[in-house]
């Protein structure tokens, strides 16, 4: 009987998985990181460089081995984040591309790919891969070379099934128990501190860097009051330096949690809270990776249909289709805030699980 001829990803003993836009992207790379250490391979990951806390504490908890980071550019600084992706991928014998969260991330990123590809600064096989597990909206084509056309695209599982010789894993989605176990020793601390306890509080993560995607007062404080009516208590967390349409009797009442944190106290806080709500952001892919019991997000200018990723059972998306989103960078994102955000207290609390 014929054997059957190995696997062209199989003599590859360390692979680098790369990462567009930080915390999600590296989070919905998971699968395939962990993957690559149950094979016995050396697993780094390629990110930006304002993301290099999140990817210590990845290296801390073993997912993987290391990591290499590069610096994100825009307009005139296109040429220098080029020469940084050189520079971050040279040395790799292989480059996997796990999803984008982004489908507009994906096809940037592919650009700047093909720019290195074409200009011979990238001289190694590179491949991207589509969940296989979940939903998935969106596969760009790489340019590969030594991968044969057959595999351009493979799925997680098959990557890892047919390259590796390990299958991915159910909770390959969510930090793993131990981390979990570490992240809520280390947050006990913290919300005695606060005066919370485990259960009896939520969280709120309302305003980003973009102010775009900010939720306005009213919807915050239509959030607080149903998290009060349930005898809970809101905590607050992101960067106080972002502002927010925070109501005056909000401030009084939450407990503010805003500021920069040891990764894992934050994990803990997400982990142990009741419900987390919280507009589109890295914060929502760690409260899902950290096992939060419901988690909600508000999108608004945004749109759940420009993203992919796993479907998070314990996941609700909130979202006014008002046929114009994605509107960042728009001026409906400010103009029509009022519309996008609008959403009954029954809508909240179906989605909450209260």
């Amino acid at each position: 009987m014929k054997r059957p001829a190995p696997h062209p990803l199989s003599g590859y003993r360390e692979a680098a998985a790369f990462v567009w836009s930080g915390i999600g992207d590296a989070l919905m790379a998971l699968p395939l990181l962990r993957g690559l250490r149950r094979s016995g391979r050396a697993s780094f990951l390629l990110g930006k460089a304002s993301s290099d806390v999140f990817y210590r504490f990845l290296q801390e908890e073993g997912v993987i081995t290391g990591f290499r980071t590069y610096q994100r550019h825009s307009g005139s600084g296109f040429r220098a984040e080029w020469r940084s992706w050189a520079e971050a991928f040279s040395g790799w014998e292989l480059v996997l591309l796990p999803p984008r969260s982004s489908i507009a991330a994906a096809r940037r990123e592919q650009r700047l790919l093909n720019l290195l590809l074409r200009s011979s600064a990238l001289a190694l096989p590179v491949m991207r891969l589509s969940w296989g597990i979940g939903r998935i909206e969106y596969i760009a084509e790489a340019p590969t070379e030594g991968i044969g056309e057959a595999n351009r695209s493979l799925s997680y599982r098959r990557c890892l099934a047919a390259g590796f010789g390990v299958e991915p894993e159910p909770g390959d989605l969510f930090f793993s128990e131990e981390t979990t176990a570490r992240c809520v020793e280390a947050a006990l601390p913290w919300l005695a501190a606060k005066n919370l306890s485990p259960g009896n509080y939520a969280v709120l993560y309302a305003a980003t860097q973009g102010r775009e995607r900010d939720l306005p007062g009213g919807l915050i404080a239509k959030i607080n009051r149903l998290v009060r009516d349930r005898g809970l208590r809101l905590a607050l967390v992101g960067d106080p330096a972002h502002g927010g349409e925070w109501p005056a009797d909000l401030l009084a009442h939450a407990a503010d949690c805003r500021g920069r944190r040891e990764f894992r106290e934050l994990l803990g806080l997400l982990g142990l809270s009741r419900a987390v709500f919280s507009v589109d952001g890295g914060l929502l892919h760690l409260a899902l990776a950290a096992r939060s019991p419901r988690v909600v997000s508000f999108w608004g200018p945004s749109s759940p249909r420009s993203r992919v990723g796993p479907d998070y059972p314990q996941h609700r998306a909130l979202w006014r289709d008002l046929g114009f989103q994605p509107c960042l960078g728009r001026p409906e994102a400010f103009s029509r805030r009022a519309e996008m955000f609008d959403f009954s207290d029954r809508e909240i609390a179906e989605a909450a699980g209260f």
